[in-house]
């Protein structure tokens, strides 16, 4: 019984997050859409606008379907196996590339702050 229980908050959990992160990031895109449009910058007139609107759309989407689900799935898996995760093949390989690709997109980050400036 605890273990639907258990897994019943996990799935509104995740259900909450993911709606929460997709709604963030639409606002987020409208918001530099309106900007870009109703004010001198525009979008086409510079093209580190352009560059820097494609970079962040792409951290998005690599962050929400790609580290997202490795994140997810080891919270998953250390819930169900507690200090046996650390044994774990796929746990471990969901670490490997989490600090991986969490160090890419952390760069991009940097270069885009950069691109602003």
């Amino acid at each position: 019984m605890y273990i639907l229980k258990d897994l019943y908050n996990l799935i509104k959990i995740s259900i909450c997050k993911l709606f929460y992160q997709r709604t963030c990031c639409f606002k987020y895109n409208v918001t530099g859409l309106i900007y870009s449009i109703w004010t001198n910058w525009e979008f086409f007139k510079h093209i580190w606008i352009i560059v820097k609107w494609i970079m962040i759309v792409l951290q998005i989407l690599f962050g929400t379907f790609v580290l997202g689900p490795c994140i997810n799935n080891n919270v998953i898996i250390a819930d169900q196996l507690r200090d046996a995760a650390l044994t774990d093949l796929v746990f471990l390989e969901n670490i490997r590339m989490t600090q991986i690709w969490g160090t890419v997109q952390t760069f991009l980050l940097l270069v885009v702050i950069v691109i602003s400036i």
